[in-house]
């Protein structure tokens, strides 16, 4: 009867030994999509500070360049009226020279995105040197922009501030471009969000299947196991108070 005893109470210790271990690798592995949940959300938080930026800046080229051929047109029609042009020069050589700033930022930025994913490349790189060419079409920009500033003749000056106006607005101009850049900006942030909630509710539905089949396959047989034993003990119990 005591040897029964002492085999029921091994067993329920080697049981209660078996649980505790598959709890903690059930815990490891809860642990681990916790650590993967959290790298996921650290690296889209980045992506997003990343995302606004590109929005924000792109959105002040677009105002950069229509301040240019602004300033362009008061600089050719203050030349061709022989009124003062000093300050709206000032003016241009700063605009010229934060959009210049701007454009090789992204230019370098969109260079070092080039190898974004295995099927496609980042938005930002089509933009600069893909189908839209935005690259060429600045550098160009700024080149005439400059032009205007340095010339001296007023039939040159006319020119060029005609040639950035039809820059800026003409077919594939400016204009479109940068609207086109900003709002591909916007839609791939976006996308990124909607990717990054999936991505979240795939974590949160797999973490609810771990514990879900640690109670059904582990804690629950344990549970009935532990039971069993306990009865088994109580009987020899009884039994040994009846003897």
């Amino acid at each position: 009867m005591f040897k029964e005893l002492q085999t029921l109470l091994k067993s329920r210790h080697t049981l209660a030994h078996a649980l505790t271990k598959k709890h903690l690798y059930a815990l490891g592995l809860l642990l681990i999509l916790l650590f993967v949940s959290y790298a996921i959300l650290q690296s889209a938080i980045a992506q997003q500070r990343d995302d606004a930026y590109l929005v924000n800046i792109s959105g002040k080229q677009r105002m950069l360049a229509q301040r240019i051929v602004s300033l362009s047109q008061n600089i050719a029609s203050r030349k061709f009226l022989g009124r003062d042009y000093l300050e709206a020069s000032e003016e241009l050589k700063l605009s010229l020279q934060e959009l210049d700033f701007i454009h090789k930022s992204l230019r370098q930025k969109a260079l070092h995105t080039e190898g974004f994913s295995l099927n496609r490349r980042s938005p930002l790189y089509e933009v600069y040197f893909g189908s839209w060419n935005l690259a060429i079409k600045l550098e160009s920009f700024l080149g005439e922009g400059v032009r205007l500033l340095e010339s001296e003749e007023t039939e040159e000056t006319l020119f060029l501030s005609q040639n950035l106006l039809e820059m800026w607005e003409g077919d594939q101009g400016l204009l479109g471009v940068l609207e086109l850049g900003t709002l591909t900006f916007q839609l791939e942030s976006e996308h990124r969000i909607d990717t990054l909630q999936k991505t979240a509710l795939g974590i949160i539905l797999l973490i609810v299947v771990v514990l879900f089949l640690e109670a059904l396959f582990v804690i629950r047989p344990a549970i009935l196991e532990l039971a069993l034993i306990e009865e088994k003990c109580k009987k020899c119990l009884n039994k040994r108070e009846t003897t």
